[in-house]
């Protein structure tokens, strides 16, 4: 050992300064160390961690580079989970597995043959692979068998805290909106209020950004807006919070706001810096177009996204189209019908009735876009385009947009590939050809009257029509005489033959149809309605809730024992209501028509006042013998 140098004291500075997870501090001790000691392996260790942590990448390279290399043996499970981790950042999951499965296995073995380590330690030095591994198949679109090993590690409860929170994340991920009970309960566990150090930055925005969405698709907008707060606090450029926080102040019905916000970071410098592949620019104008549209405000010139038609101008859309080809798709895919087609469809989508009401500058640009994806696939050969139904849709966008100069040349070029043609039946190729030339003759019609003329001599009439044919003419008439009816147009009526009254004219007379007119019914309104007066706030309320209810008043004339009650006053019929006393006399003679029974009238009766009790009388004893 050096003099001078308390490698002792160094190491448990060093270990307190990990515990503590100061990084910066571990940096300085650890070069404190390695200057006297440039070899030692723990040093080296930490120092590169630390700078891993501090996200000091090219520091960390740059250290790497000047240490000699390193002798790898490749029996252990710590150099095969580093080329599993390799391979992952590469996107070859395939072979990353492979070196996983491997890596358990290594770690498994080593572990077992230590009779003083226990299962739940040998857990927790596999977790962070069965991690690593879920992860993996979660890419691989397995997210079945990623939630079972998910699951078991959370089971275990043999991973670190951090270790935990990610793979509390990854659950989210594979939940997305499905099981909002179970998200809500992995967003529980993977606070990350206790582990700032123990997290990469972008873990930890990713965490956050997750988070947010699922709050903002539960329409938490307190929550949501407090995570998005916290990773702009932390990272300010990060695409996907700053998205998020307009799509968040759109559904508070602050679109405008939103707009302003994208608009001031699409200004920014950090744009450009966040994405150099630009891979996130056209979902960023997307969303952009969607709030300018939800705000109604004007789109200008810049290229964004579609729209709902009469939202989007011609010039967005060929700028937003020129930009996608741009950035997102490569030169072989670009030319393909399928993207012209997407393009056409876009342009054609800017008018404010749709297809048939887009301007004259808009077709125009529609027809160069098909041209040129004409004039690529006809100098290719691929098996990969169809080109019969290629010049099949070119000729249906020329005729429906009047190119019909356009239109007949490339009919022509499909009657004489058609010629050409050796296979196939004799019968299907004529159907087709005549076809083809009824087509061509009409778009002949449109500026050449002499090629219409004189190619519809070799136009075949049809002796005998099939079922099909009959129906289609038959609808097509009588749309035509309901477009007539509903035109209104002027229809000859014919002179009678006989001399007709004073007033007829001779030959035909105009007659047109009387509009009918529909007679509106009159509005129903309550009773005593006044027009100026605003109707009663407590008409839908029940009578008894009302306020000026009073219930119902009593009936005056009516007795007052009845209703008082009995009082405990003995009457005349209680022998006769006694159930045990048989020698009750009982009355025979049933009551009249005329006169109510005991008690039921409202007011006093005959019967009443006979059986009304005599309080001032002693009762009488009850003639009979008792058996």
């Amino acid at each position: 050992m050096q003099a001078g140098v308390d490698l002792e004291s160094l190491y448990s500075d060093l270990g307190k300064a990990c515990k503590a997870a100061s990084y910066s501090r571990v940096v300085a001790i650890c070069d404190k160390i390695l200057k006297p000691f440039p070899t030692d392996a723990y040093a080296l260790h930490c120092k590169i961690v630390s700078l891993i942590r501090q996200d000091r990448f090219d520091d960390c390279l740059e250290f790497f580079r000047k240490q000699q290399p390193l002798n790898y043996s490749p029996a252990l499970f710590e150099t095969a989970f580093n080329a599993a981790c390799y391979y992952i950042g590469k996107k070859d999951y395939m072979r990353a597995l492979k070196y996983l499965d491997e890596s358990e296995k290594l770690c498994t073995k080593t572990f077992e043959d230590d009779t003083d380590v226990t299962e739940e330690q040998i857990n927790e030095e596999v977790a962070p692979i069965r991690a690593q591994k879920g992860f993996v198949l979660q890419q691989q679109q397995k997210a079945d068998i990623a939630f079972e090993v998910y699951h078991t590690i959370l089971r275990q409860r043999s991973g670190d805290p951090s270790l935990m929170v990610v793979i509390s994340n990854n659950l989210i991920c594979i939940n997305k909106e499905q099981n909002a009970f179970d998200t809500r309960k992995r967003i529980k566990a993977s606070s990350i209020d206790d582990l700032q150090h123990k997290l990469f930055q972008a873990q930890r925005s990713s965490i956050l950004v997750n988070q947010a969405l699922f709050y903002l698709n539960n329409n938490q907008l307190d929550a949501c807006n407090a995570k998005l707060k916290a990773v702009l606090n932390e990272d300010p450029n990060n695409v996907r919070a700053v998205m998020l926080s307009a799509v968040s102040l759109a559904k508070s019905k602050q679109s405008s706001a939103g707009v302003r916000l994208l608009e001031n970071f699409a200004k920014s410098s950090a744009f450009d810096e966040v994405d150099k592949q630009s891979r996130l620019t056209v979902i960023f104008l997307l969303v952009h177009l969607q709030l300018m549209a939800a705000s109604g405000t004007s789109l200008g010139a810049t290229p964004t996204a579609p729209l709902r038609v009469g939202k989007l101008t011609a010039e967005v859309a060929d700028a937003l189209s020129e930009q996608i080809l741009a950035k997102l798709l490569p030169k072989e895919i670009a030319v393909l019908p399928l993207i012209a087609s997407l393009r056409v469809a876009l342009l054609l989508g800017t008018g404010t009735g749709g297809a048939d009401c887009v301007d004259e500058a808009t077709v125009k640009r529609t027809k160069e876009i098909v041209s040129e994806t004409l004039e690529v696939w006809s100098k290719k050969s691929s098996d990969k385009i169809d080109s019969d139904r290629l010049l099949s849709r070119c000729i249906d966008f020329f005729r429906f947009h009047g190119f019909a100069e356009d239109a007949a040349h490339l009919l022509e070029q499909r009657l004489d590939a058609l010629k050409q043609m050796s296979a196939g039946s004799e019968g299907v190729k004529k159907q087709q050809q005549q076809s083809l030339l009824a087509l061509l003759i009409q778009a002949y019609s449109k500026f050449d009257h002499a090629k219409a003329s004189q190619a519809s001599r070799h136009l075949e009439f049809k002796e005998k029509l099939s079922e099909k044919e009959v129906d289609s003419l038959e609808s097509i008439f009588l749309f035509n005489m309901k477009s007539i009816k509903k035109s209104g147009r002027v229809v000859t009526a014919p002179t009678p033959k006989s001399g007709g009254k004073a007033g007829d004219t001779e030959g035909a007379v105009a007659v047109t149809p009387k509009k009918h007119k529909k007679k509106k019914r009159p509005p129903r309104l309550p009773k005593n309605y006044e027009p100026g007066v605003p109707p009663d706030p407590e008409r839908w309320l029940p009578r008894r809730e009302r306020t000026g209810y009073r219930g119902k008043r009593r009936d005056k004339r009516q007795p007052l024992h009845l209703h008082r009650g009995p009082q405990g006053v003995t009457s005349s019929t209680a022998p006769e209501l006694d159930m045990g006393n048989t020698c009750a006399p009982v009355a025979s003679t049933p009551p009249s028509a005329g006169s109510g029974s005991a008690g039921t009238g409202p007011g006093p009766s005959a019967n009443n006042a006979q059986r009304r009790p005599q309080q001032n009388k002693p009762h009488k004893s009850k003639k009979g013998k008792r058996r």
